[in-house]
C-alpha cells in the first residue's frame, strides 16, 4: 500500500472509531465492535514507523556519507596541523562504524521485518542519530577551539609581523627624518652660502656702482666748475612779491598750460627781477624742484659763455640718476665738448639729456632759470634763446625755464617770434601792480630799515615816520634797486648819523626834474653816494684813487678782489699791502652802499678770497652816462681799457725766465697731474699762491666705454681695474702725479695770471692811436711772448691763444702796424704754411 492509501485507510478508521463509540451498543460487543479500528489503526501506525525506520536508516547512511566526504576534503588539502587531522580520523571512524551499524540494520530486510522490529529499529536508529549528532557536534566544538586558538596564533604572528613593519617603518621614518634633517643642514648651508654670495654680489656690485660713480663724477668734473653766479643775487625780503611769486609756484607745481613750459619776467633796470628769480631758486631748491640756475653779468662775459656747462653740471647733481649717466656719456664721447660750440653743448648737454625724463609721470617739476640775459652778448643771447625755444619744444612739460631780463629789443624779438612765442608765458614787472610793489616797500621800510638802522644809533622804532616813509615811497617808483640803495647808504657804518643822510637825501631828491625816466632819481642817489665818499674839495690823490677804482671796476673783465685790483692799479707800488689798505679806508669803505666789498677777515690773500661787486649794474651805468655822472668821476671805458691794458703788460714784466714753476725738465707729460677744472678761476684766493692744497690727479687711462647710456658699467671693460685695483683703471688716482695747481697757485700771483688772460681784451678796447700801447706790446713780444704762451698752457687755458690774438690782431691791422704784427709773429696765425709762430715751433 502506498502512503496516501494508508493515510486515507488511517483516516476513515480514526472517523469510524469515533462514530463507533457514539452508538449506544450494549457491552460487551461495544467494546469489541470499537476495538476493532483502533486494532486496525494500531496496525497501520506500526507500518508507518516501520517505513519511517527505513527511510531514517537511509537518511541516516546518505548524511554520515555526505559527512565523512567533507573531512576527507581539509586531508587531501593537507592543510590541517597534524592535531586536527587526528581529530577528524577519529570522527571517521566513529562515522563508518555508525555507518556500519545502519549498513547491517538495514541489509537484506524486508518490510515485515521491519514491521515486527519497528520500536527496536526506532530506537537504535535514534541512537545511531545521537552518535552522528554527538560526534558531529564534538568536531564541531574542537574545530571551533582549534579555529580560535589557530586564529589566535595567526592573530599574534599578524601582531607581531605587524609590530616588526611598525619598528621597521619606525626605523625607516627615524633614518628619513634624519636624512630630512642632513638635507635641512645641507639646505640651511646653502642658504647660508647663497646668501654670503648675495652679500659678495651685492658688495660686487655696490663697488662696481661706486666705480662707476667716480667716473662719471671724473667725467662730470671735466665740464669745469663755473660760477653759476647764484651767491650774488639776494631773493626778496620775507612777505614781499608775493603776487608773482605765488603765481609762478602754481605754473611750477600744477601748470595752467603745458603748452607754454617757459616764463620770461622782463623789466626794466630795480625791478627786482634777479630778486624775484633768486626767491624762486630759493623755493624750488627747498622742494628739490631746482635743477640749475645761471646769472648772467655784464663784467663776466667769459663766464657767461660757460653757461651750459655750468647749468649741466647742476643737472647732473640734481638727483635722478638718468641726467647723470647720460651728462656723463656726453663728456665720455666728446671730452673737449665744454669748448664746442654753443649749439652742440646744448643738444648733447641739456636737450639729449632732459628727453630722458620723457614719458616718466612720476617726474617732478625740474626747474631752469637764466637770470640777467640781457647782461650777456647780444649774440650769444640770442642764439641761446633760440636754442631754449627749439629744445624745450621737445621736452616733458614738467620741466620748466625761467628768464628775467630787461626790455632788450633783440631780445622782444626773439620772445614774440616762433617757437618761444607759443611756450613762453611773458610777463612785466613794469605793468605790474604799483600799488601792491608799494605795500611791499612799505613794509620793508617799516620792518627792515628801522632795525637796520637801530643798530647803528638809536631812533624810534617807527623811525622814519610816517612822513618821510610816504616820500621815500613815492620817490622810489617802484624802483626796488632804488630803496635798497636809499637803505644801504643810510646804514653805511662809515657815516653814523642816518638822520642826517637821509634829510640830504630828501633835500636833494626835491631837486630832481625827473627828465632821465626810471633811473633818474636812482643816479640822484649815486650822485649823493660818490659825492659823499669824495666831496668837491677832497685833494687830487683821493679823486685819483676813486677814478682808478671805480674805472678800474668798470672795465675788469671779470670781477677780482681788494688784491688783486692792488697789485694791477700799483704795478710799480712798493707797498702793495698799504695801498690794499688805503684803497679799503679811502674808497671802497665809503661805497658800501653800491658795491659788495668783502670784510676784512674775507680778504685775506692767503685764502680764496671774495671778489669786489656792483650791487647793481645801474651803478655802472651811471659811471659811464656823460649825462648824468660828474666829470670827476665819469668812467672813460676806452681811457680805462688803455690804462688796464698798459698795466696788465707791465705786469707781465714779471715773467723773467723760463719754466715759471721750476718743474723738472726731465719729467714726462704723463707724470704731471692732470689740472683740476673746480680750481680754475680762484685766481682771487691769493696774491703770492700760498696755498699748497693738492688736487686729486686721476689715472691718465681711461676706458671710454666704461659706462653705458644705461647707466651700467660694461663689465668687461673695468672688473679687472675693480677687482686688482689697478690705479690705472677707472677712477683710479696717480699718486705721484705732479701738483701743478699748487705749482701755479705758488708761483702765478692772481694779478699776473688775471694780466696773461685778459691783456688782449683790454687792448682790443683800447683806441687804436694809444701809442703808449704800441710800446708796451713791443716790448712784451720781443721779451716775453714764449713766457706768456707757458703760462696759459700752465694754466690749461692754451686753447685760448686763437681768440687773444685774433683781437691783437684786428686791433694792430687798424693801424697798420704791420711791423709790429710781423714780430708779434701773428702774420698768418692759424695758416701752419706762412705763420711764423707755426714754424718757429716745428723748428724746435
Amino acid at each position: 500500500m502506498g502512503a496516501d492509501t494508508l493515510q486515507a485507510a488511517k483516516a476513515s478508521l480514526q472517523i469510524l472509531s469515533a462514530l463507533v463509540k457514539g452508538v449506544p451498543i450494549p457491552e460487551p460487543f461495544k467494546s469489541a465492535v470499537v476495538g476493532i479500528p483502533d486494532a486496525v489503526l494500531q496496525i497501520i501506525t506500526i507500518v508507518e514507523t516501520a517505513k519511517g525506520n527505513m527511510e531514517d536508516a537511509k537518511v541516516l547512511a546518505l548524511y554520515i556519507a555526505t559527512i565523512a566526504d567533507r573531512t576527507i576534503r581539509p586531508l587531501d588539502l593537507l592543510c590541517v596541523t597534524p592535531t586536527t587531522q587526528n581529530r577528524i580520523h577519529e570522527f571517521q571512524k566513529t562515522l563508518r562504524q555508525i555507518m556500519d551499524e545502519i549498513t547491517t540494520l538495514a541489509s537484506g530486510r524486508s518490510l515485515r521485518k521491519w514491521i515486527f522490529n519497528y520500536d527496536r529499529d526506532a530506537s537504535k536508529l535514534s541512537t545511531l542519530k545521537q552518535g552522528v549528532v554527538d560526534a558531529v557536534t564534538s568536531i564541531q566544538l574542537e574545530a571551533v577551539v582549534a579555529t580560535g586558538c589557530q586564529v589566535e596564533v595567526i592573530s599574534r604572528k599578524q601582531d607581531s609581523a605587524h609590530d616588526d613593519i611598525i619598528q621597521k617603518q619606525e626605523l625607516a621614518y627615524q633614518d628619513q627624518q634624519a636624512m630630512i634633517r642632513k638635507q635641512d643642514l645641507a639646505y640651511q648651508d646653502q642658504q647660508v652660502m647663497i646668501q654670503k654670495q648675495d652679500l659678495t654680489y651685492q658688495e660686487q656690485q655696490g663697488l662696481i656702482r661706486k666705480q662707476q660713480d667716480a667716473e662719471i663724477d671724473r667725467l662730470i668734473a671735466l665740464l669745469g666748475n663755473g660760477d653759476s653766479g647764484s651767491s650774488k643775487k639776494p631773493p626778496c625780503l620775507d612777505g614781499t612779491r608775493r603776487s608773482i611769486l605765488k603765481w609762478i609756484s602754481r605754473w611750477i607745481e600744477q601748470p595752467l598750460d603745458n603748452s607754454k613750459c617757459g616764463l620770461c619776467l622782463i623789466g626794466a633796470a630795480g625791478r627786482g627781477k634777479s630778486s624775484v628769480g633768486a626767491s624762486v631758486a630759493e623755493t624750488a631748491r627747498a622742494s628739490k624742484h631746482l635743477g640749475a640756475e645761471f646769472y648772467f653779468t655784464v663784467d663776466e662775459q667769459d663766464r657767461n659763455k660757460g653757461v651750459i656747462p655750468v647749468l649741466a653740471r647742476q643737472l647732473a647733481l640734481w638727483g635722478d640718476r638718468r641726467l647723470r649717466v647720460e651728462i656723463a656719456s656726453a663728456v665720455d664721447e666728446d671730452r673737449e665738448i665744454a669748448q664746442r660750440t654753443l649749439e652742440v653743448q646744448f643738444r648733447k648737454l641739456i636737450r639729449e639729456p632732459l628727453e630722458t625724463l620723457v614719458g616718466d609721470i612720476d617726474c617732478p617739476p625740474l626747474v631752469m632759470i637764466f637770470d640777467g640775459l640781457d647782461e650777456c652778448n647780444d649774440q650769444y643771447a640770442t642764439r641761446l634763446l633760440h636754442l631754449i625755444g627749439q629744445g624745450f619744444a621737445t621736452l616733458p612739460t614738467r620741466v620748466r625755464f625761467i628768464i628775467t631780463s630787461r626790455p632788450e629789443p633783440h631780445l622782444l624779438h626773439q620772445y614774440d617770434a616762433e617757437p618761444l612765442d607759443t611756450r613762453l608765458y611773458l610777463r612785466s614787472l613794469d605793468s605790474e601792480d604799483v600799488g601792491e610793489v608799494e605795500k611791499d616797500i612799505e613794509a620793508f621800510l617799516r620792518q627792515e630799515l628801522p632795525q637796520m638802522v637801530w643798530g647803528m644809533v638809536k631812533r624810534p622804532s617807527d623811525w622814519p615816520g610816517e612822513e618821510r616813509r610816504l616820500v621815500l615811497i613815492r620817490l622810489s617808483g617802484g624802483l626796488w634797486i632804488w630803496i635798497v640803495t636809499v637803505a644801504r647808504m643810510l646804514t653805511d657804518p662809515r657815516f653814523r648819523d642816518p638822520e642826517k643822510q637821509l634829510n640830504a637825501l630828501l633835500l636833494s631828491a626835491s631837486n630832481t626834474d625827473g627828465e632821465y625816466g626810471h633811473n633818474t632819481d636812482l643816479y640822484a642817489i649815486y650822485s649823493q653816494i660818490v659825492n659823499r665818499a669824495c666831496p668837491p674839495d677832497s685833494h687830487s690823490e683821493l679823486l685819483t684813487l676813486f677814478r682808478n677804482v671805480l674805472g678800474a671796476l668798470c672795465v675788469v673783465k671779470e670781477p677780482v678782489n681788494t688784491h688783486t685790483l692792488a697789485s694791477l692799479l700799483t704795478f710799480d707800488h712798493p707797498d702793495s699791502v698799504g695801498f690794499v689798505d688805503s684803497m679799503r679806508t679811502k674808497v671802497l669803505g665809503y661805497l658800501q652802499a653800491v658795491l659788495i666789498v668783502p670784510d676784512v677777515e674775507e680778504d685775506n690773500p692767503s685764502r680764496d678770497a671774495k671778489p669786489i661787486q656792483f650791487v647793481h649794474k645801474s651803478f655802472k651805468d651811471y659811471l659811464t652816462d656823460q649825462k648824468r655822472c660828474e666829470p670827476r668821476f665819469l668812467v672813460d671805458i676806452a681811457e680805462q681799457h688803455r690804462q688796464m691794458a698798459i698795466r696788465c703788460l707791465r705786469r707781465m714784466e714779471d715773467l723773467q725766465k723760463p719754466n715759471i714753476c721750476d718743474i723738472d725738465p726731465s719729467m714726462l707729460n704723463s707724470e704731471i697731474g692732470n689740472n683740476d677744472d673746480s680750481s680754475r678761476g680762484d685766481r682771487d684766493s691769493s696774491e703770492d699762491g700760498d696755498s699748497n692744497q693738492k688736487s686729486d690727479n686721476e689715472g691718465s687711462n681711461r676706458a671710454s666705454d666704461d659706462i653705458g647710456r644705461d647707466g651700467n658699467i660694461n663689465q668687461a671693460g673695468i672688473d679687472d681695474d675693480i677687482l686688482k685695483g689697478d690705479k690705472n683703471g677707472a677712477g683710479g688716482n696717480c699718486d705721484e702725479g705732479l701738483d701743478i695747481i699748487g705749482l701755479t697757485r705758488r708761483h702765478i700771483p692772481s694779478a699776473l695770471q688775471y694780466a696773461c688772460e685778459n691783456w688782449a681784451n683790454h687792448v682790443s678796447g683800447t683806441p687804436p692811436e694809444c701809442d703808449d700801447v704800441y710800446v708796451s706790446m713791443d716790448t712784451f713780444a720781443r721779451t716775453r711772448l714764449l713766457y706768456w704762451l707757458e703760462v696759459l698752457s700752465l694754466l690749461e687755458i692754451a686753447e685760448s691763444v686763437a681768440e687773444l690774438v685774433g683781437l691783437v690782431e684786428v686791433w694792430l691791422k687798424v693801424r697798420l702796424r704791420l711791423a709790429l704784427l710781423r714780430r708779434l709773429g701773428l702774420n698768418g696765425f692759424g695758416r701752419p704754411d706762412i705763420s711764423k709762430l707755426y714754424q718757429t715751433r716745428q723748428s724746435h
